[in-house]
């Protein structure tokens, strides 16, 4: 074994410090560190004598300085040398020496300062609940421990559902604020003490036909539940897209409005009754998610028909097609045997995973036959509603 000089031991009590930190500070527990100092032998003494001295001097150096830690000296022959007193081990003998030998002295003792700032504010069984989450709070500043512990306070006396987070009236706190250290709100809090307000989710609806409007508009963007309210009487078809560029784009068409679905639309078109009472078309993205909102769509709205979404255009578009990141693992179960066609065709290309996004359609083809045309699929009779 080597000679280790104190600067070649520092990674030792370093590698100690990082692995136990957290309980050194969370549970104030002690510890200690033994060294061997990889004492030379006769045969070393004899190579190098003078590396010898240099290494007993450096160990003397360091008692000497006060540096932490407890040198255990032993007497030994060293070959030319003779009996010589040298080093064998440090002994760091509790958690501050091992963290001052590291150089993280003044860092240990800040957190276990800011710890019991936590239990004198929170009471210390809810400040030890932030133990599983210390690399969430450890590198914190005084400011960021002092809206936290505002908001802790805040939520301790409100109920969030009420509020939006934007309401918060803490100085330096907003949305990315919350979401950053939710982790840590929630481990003290309670995930369901974080439930605040959402923001309404926005159904953007244009009319078609430039005779009908939405309840005086032409474009509106509304909550399903304020459109399920207006009066659509004129309108008799309506066209779902997932698309906003292909929405807004889409060509003028009698009686027809379009809605821009944005997604998993399907639970909040099930709030708009008069939906039930019209022509509904929908165009979604040629993928496994496409097909699984078409058939979530149809769960609400059993006559939804689907257009371009059939195994013509797949032959006609795959050379567009990209790979699908992720595909989806949802039971489709109200899909009609064309439709079925059209997803087998996707997955036997591009790695089982073909993807043929809305917009690269040409548009021609939706100008040609705004309403899908020969490409309109029929929802299968008696659908599977399990």
């Amino acid at each position: 074994m080597a000679m280790k000089l104190p600067a070649d031991l520092v990674g030792r009590a370093r590698t100690r410090y990082r692995s136990r930190l957290r309980t050194w500070v969370v549970e104030d527990t002690d510890d200690s560190l033994s060294l061997s100092l990889g004492a030379p032998t006769g045969h070393v003494a004899e190579e190098d004598p003078a590396g010898v001295r240099d290494w007993v001097r450096a160990w003397r150096a360091h008692e000497a300085a006060g540096r932490p830690g407890v040198v255990e000296w032993k007497s030994k022959r060293l070959g030319v040398l003779g009996e010589t007193r040298i080093p064998v081990r440090l002994l760091l003998g509790d958690v501050e020496q091992i963290a001052e030998f590291a150089g993280y002295d003044a860092r240990l003792r800040h957190l276990r300062r800011r710890f019991a700032d936590f239990c004198d504010d929170l009471g210390s069984a809810r400040a030890g609940m932030l133990a599983p989450c210390f690399a969430g709070w450890r590198d914190w500043d005084d400011d960021t421990t002092a809206r936290f512990l505002a908001v802790v306070d805040w939520i301790d006396h409100h109920d969030a559902s009420s509020f939006y987070v934007r309401e918060l009236p803490i100085r330096g706190v907003d949305t990315k604020w919350i979401e950053h250290h939710r982790g840590v709100l929630a481990a003290v809090c309670g995930e369901e003490q974080l439930d605040f307000r959402s923001l309404p989710e926005l159904i953007e609806v244009r009319s078609l036909d430039s005779a009908l409007t939405i309840g005086g508009f032409e474009h509106v963007s509304a909550s399903a539940a304020e459109l399920g309210k207006l009066v659509t009487a004129g309108f008799h078809t309506v066209v779902v897209v997932e698309n906003r560029t292909t929405f807004l784009a889409l060509p003028a068409l009698d009686s027809a409005l379009a809605i821009f679905g944005s997604g998993f639309s399907a639970r909040r078109l099930a709030d708009i009754p008069w939906l039930r009472n019209k022509r509904v078309l929908y165009w979604g993205d040629l993928d496994t998610y496409g097909f699984a909102i078409l058939d979530a769509v149809r769960a609400h709205l059993p006559h939804a028909e689907s257009i371009f979404m059939d195994p013509a255009t797949v032959a006609e578009f795959a050379d567009l097609g990209v790979v699908e990141p992720k595909t989806s693992a949802s039971r489709m179960t109200r899909l009609a045997d064309e439709e079925l066609r059209a997803l087998s065709m996707l997955r036997e290309r591009g790695d089982g995973r073909l993807r043929i996004e809305q917009e690269r359609i040409p548009f021609d083809l939706i100008q040609e036959a705004p309403l899908g045309g020969q490409r309109v699929i029929s929802p299968p009779s008696g659908p599977d509603e399990s």
